[in-house]
């Protein structure tokens, strides 16, 4: 017998993520309804975890190709693959944040210490230094997880998404993504 679905606002309560996120994930193709009771669609009650990784994984400023890979990954109950995708999403957006704090802080460098320009464009780089030691914070916690087993709530993914970034760390070697 197959497992009962529940519908759209029971899984964002189960999942605790808004219903309108839920429907911007369903549009994207990253949340697949199953059909019931003729036109009605439904999701399993399992959906619920893959939701929740989803949206910590959003939260990243992941892309939407990677999010898409990263659910199905995670629907497919393989941690150490869905892992290996996380860590190279995160990897990724780590370098596109990095090449765009050095574009952000040429002007700084070319300004004399402590003028207007070089305060402005310094301060206009802060939030991406915590939008990488965030992401730094991940890529560390998934290099030190568990690849093994099911994803569930407490797996590698999930903790390693949970990861708190509280220092940034400078890099150590160039960025392998390039800007267009």
């Amino acid at each position: 017998m197959t497992a009962p679905l529940i519908d759209l606002h029971t899984l964002a309560a189960r999942a605790e993520v808004p219903v309108e996120r839920l429907r911007h994930y369903a549009e994207a193709g990253q949340l697949p309804a199953e059909r019931r009771e003729g036109t009605r669609f439904g999701y399993p009650a399992t959906e619920a975890e893959t939701i929740r990784l989803l949206a910590a994984a959003d939260d990243l400023g992941l892309g939407v190709g990677a999010l898409t890979t990263l659910a199905n990954a995670w629907r497919t109950g393989d941690c150490g693959s869905a892992q290996t995708r996380l860590a190279e999403a995160v990897q990724t957006r780590i370098d596109m944040l990095q090449d765009d704090l050095g574009q952000r802080y040429r002007p700084a460098a070319a300004a004399p210490p402590g003028s207007d320009r070089w305060a402005a464009a310094t301060r206009a780089g802060l939030p991406a230094f915590t939008d990488v030691a965030r992401l730094q914070a991940v890529a560390a916690a998934l290099a030190d997880a568990p690849h093994a087993g099911l994803c569930t709530a407490s797996c590698g993914c999930a903790a390693a998404l949970a990861a708190p970034g509280a220092v940034y760390r400078f890099p150590t070697r160039p960025a392998t993504t390039s800007r267009r």
